[in-house]
């Protein structure tokens, strides 16, 4: 969240605790917790001056409303999911196959 004072001043914070008359803030390059109190529907600082809190996700665009026809996949995809979920992260997907022709000269050379 950004808090804009009067004179312009923008600071970035990060709301602690609130409740609808009062937030605590953790202010970025302060050591101090900001406390904020809505007073007659304006936010008011610790030195009784007022400031306009910008919340992050006030701004965004509304998200698109998701369908069924978003959420299919192909078999062959939901298969490697599916193989995917139970494999567990760690297993690497497995190789392809070595042709025979490479197996036949790796075993002459070994002594």
């Amino acid at each position: 969240m950004n808090i804009r004072y009067a004179n312009g001043q923008t600071l970035e914070a990060i709301l602690l605790s609130g409740t609808e008359t009062t937030m605590r803030l953790a202010v970025q390059g302060r050591d101090d917790i900001v406390v904020l109190n809505h007073i007659h529907d304006v936010w008011v600082s610790d030195d009784c001056e007022a400031v306009q809190v910008c919340f992050a996700w006030a701004g965004l665009p509304a998200a698109d409303e998701v369908r069924e026809e978003n959420c299919i996949c192909s078999h062959a995809l939901a298969a490697r999911l599916i193989h995917s979920l139970f494999a567990g992260h760690d297993e690497a997907e497995p190789a392809p196959p070595v042709p025979r022709q490479y197996l036949v000269a790796a075993a002459h050379q070994v002594i």
